[in-house]
Parts: structure tokens; sequence; C-alpha cells
């Protein structure tokens, strides 16, 4: 009779309107999902740039100290006699003024400091040695390769910038974070003479203007150090050349997946009020349809009475 077929009809109304309930929160909860995938996937990408980059500055902080390193003039002013004024001019003044290190230095045979420029001038070699320490890894790699590579001196000698024997590395130093790179002091026509050799280093502060590059070259916001245990999506951890983790470079992410969605959110919103509408216009309109129908059904059971 009637009252089955309008309960029949409220059950397809109240299951329509469940249908259409799933169906928005299904989209927006996918919308949500793709936002937050996009933007964990900038994350790893911009990770990987930072990480990227970090090397490339490594390996173009060798490259410079190599060009230093292995030469003639270099080794005969640094090794067999060392000459003060010329390590001023083509390793302290020459990486710290010309090339924005932040200190420039020479470890003897033994591995002491024998030359510093830290800042803008010559100073006390001894105000190198909290970096030395730092470092002592890189140093003690370097002098095992030595030994080895004498032992194989009849078999492979290498000269010019192959004989040249580099290592670089992240080091902590009063509370910042320095990028080292260490060379062999060697001549550039005959190779390794001297073994040990002398080692000439050079150390960039990672915390300081260098963080502005990577911000410029790599479209990144509010780059920074931040502690070791630091926890946020966009962190690459900082590890020394002990292998311990002594901070973590934070920055602020683009989220184009966020960028995306409040873009879209407008259209959405008007999406779901039109089918929230049309919904409630087609309910109210069946309502009136169910009532008229009642109304009729009633007035011919009077009549048939």
């Amino acid at each position: 009779g009637l009252p089955h077929s309008q309960a029949a009809v409220r059950r397809v109304i109240a299951l329509a309107v469940v249908i259409l309930a799933l169906v928005v929160a299904g989209g927006a909860g996918l919308m949500t999902y793709a936002a937050a995938s996009a933007d964990q996937a900038q994350v790893a990408e911009e990770r990987d740039l930072i990480s990227r980059k970090m090397s490339d500055l490594r390996d173009g902080q060798t490259q410079q100290l190599v060009s230093v390193a292995a030469w003639d003039e270099a080794y005969s002013n640094l090794t067999i006699r060392l000459d003060p004024d010329w390590a001023d001019r083509n390793v302290g003044y020459y990486f710290v003024h010309d090339l924005g290190m932040d200190a420039a230095f020479l470890l003897d045979e033994g591995g002491r400091p024998v030359y510093a420029w830290i800042g803008k001038e010559r100073t006390d070699p001894a105000a190198a040695d909290t970096l030395r320490t730092a470092m002592a890894p890189l140093v003690a790699e370097m002098r095992e390769q030595e030994a080895v590579n004498a032992r194989l001196a009849g078999i492979i000698r290498p000269v010019g910038r192959d004989a040249a024997m580099t290592r670089s590395g992240l080091v902590m130093v009063g509370g910042h974070p320095y990028l080292v790179a260490a060379s062999t002091v060697t001549s550039e026509n005959s190779g390794p003479k001297a073994i040990p050799a002398r080692i000439v280093v050079t150390a960039k502060r990672l915390d300081g203007p260098l963080l502005s590059n990577f911000e410029s070259d790599l479209h990144i916001r509010e780059a920074h150090i931040a502690s070791p245990d630091a926890r946020g999506a966009a962190t690459s951890p900082l590890v020394d050349v002990h292998g311990y983790v002594v901070g973590q470079f934070a920055w602020t992410p683009k989220r184009p997946g966020l960028e995306v969605f409040r873009r879209t959110a407008p259209v959405l919103g008007l999406v779901l009020i039109a089918l929230v509408g049309c919904g409630v216009t087609l309910a109210l309109r069946i309502g009136a349809i169910l009532r008229e129908l009642a109304a009729g059904d009633g007035a011919l059971e009077r009549t048939m009475a």
C-alpha cells in the first residue's frame, strides 16, 4: 500500500544521503591524502638537493685546496722551508679573503699546526688546535693511506694533482658546524717526496652566510642549523667525521600539495554546497509528493467509505 511505498522511498532517500556523504568524505579524504603525499615528496626532493649541495661544497672546497697544495712553489715554501709571507699570500689571504673560508692552516709532519690564518689575519698556529683536534680522524686516514702508498711506490707513483691526498668532512667546533677539507702538500711534477707530508687545511662555517647560498640556490626558506634531537619533516642530519649526528640542517619546505588544496578548496566548497542543496531540494520535493499522495489516498478512502 501507500504507507509501505512511502517507507521504501524514505529508505531510498536515506541511502542516497549516505552515499552522497560517503562520496563527499571520500573526495575530501583523497584530496587531503594527495596533498600530503605531494608535500612529502617535495620534502624528500629538497632533502636530496641539500645532500647534493653539501657534497658539491665539499668537493669544490677540496679542489680549491688541491690547486694550491699540488704545486712546486707550495712544496718549496710550505714543506722544504716554511715561508710565512708566501703562505699569507697563497694560503691565508687567498683562501679566507678571496674564497670566503673562515680559516686556513698548515699541519706539519707530526700533525701540529705551524701556520694559521683565521679571520682577517695570520694568527698564532695554536689557535687552530681546536679545528685540528676535531678533524683528527681525517688526518689519521690520510696517514694510513700514505703508508699504503709508500709500500706501493714501486708500482704506482702518481704526479701532479693525482699525487695530492685529500679528505673532507664536517666537524663541530665551539657549537658551530664547519666544512673542512685537507690536502697533502706535494710537488706537481715529481709527486710526493716527504712522507709523512705536510697538510693544508681550510674550514668554512656552515651556519654562517653559507646558509643564504642554500636558500638562493635551492629555493628553500628559513634554512638553519638545529640541535641533533630536533624533529620535523624538513630536516637532514649532519654527521661529523667521527660518525656522530651533531646537528640537523632544517628549513621550511615548499608545500605544493597544500597550495593546490588551498586553491581548489573554494571550488570544492561550492560543489559540496551545490550537492547538498540539490539533495535537500530533492528530499523536500519527494516529501511534498509523498504528502500529496497521502492526502489523495486519505480523500479516496473517505469517499469510498
